[in-house]
């Protein structure tokens, strides 16, 4: 009868994973689509305020794609390490090796 016990939680565990990773991926698009969002008008504002660059033509040269994939990727980086960070998963981007030791060491 033991066994009974162990298949309804692995029944209820499969259950759980079934609604939760959906909804986490789907927080996670919709943080990416706010990035990317929040990306544009950033993007935008940089080369209205700092270059001086008309802001309704599109970037054509190869300097500003890249300036933008650069603004992009990093937007993407700060999404998905808050997404991370609201769910848990803060210890897949914990830093491996020496910390530099402990403040309580220190002298």
């Amino acid at each position: 009868m033991i066994w009974v016990g162990r298949l309804f939680r692995f029944l209820a565990g499969m259950a759980a994973m079934a609604i939760t990773i959906p909804w986490l991926l789907f927080q996670l698009a919709v943080l990416l689509l706010l990035a990317s969002g929040a990306a544009i008008v950033t993007f935008m504002l940089i080369r209205a305020l700092i270059l001086g660059e008309a802001v309704v033509t599109d970037p054509t040269s190869v300097a500003g794609r890249l300036g933008f994939l650069v603004v992009q990727l990093a937007f993407w980086a700060l999404a998905v390490r808050f997404w991370a960070y609201l769910h848990g998963f803060d210890h897949l981007f914990a830093r491996r090796g020496n910390s530099h030791g402990s403040a309580r060491f220190s002298s």
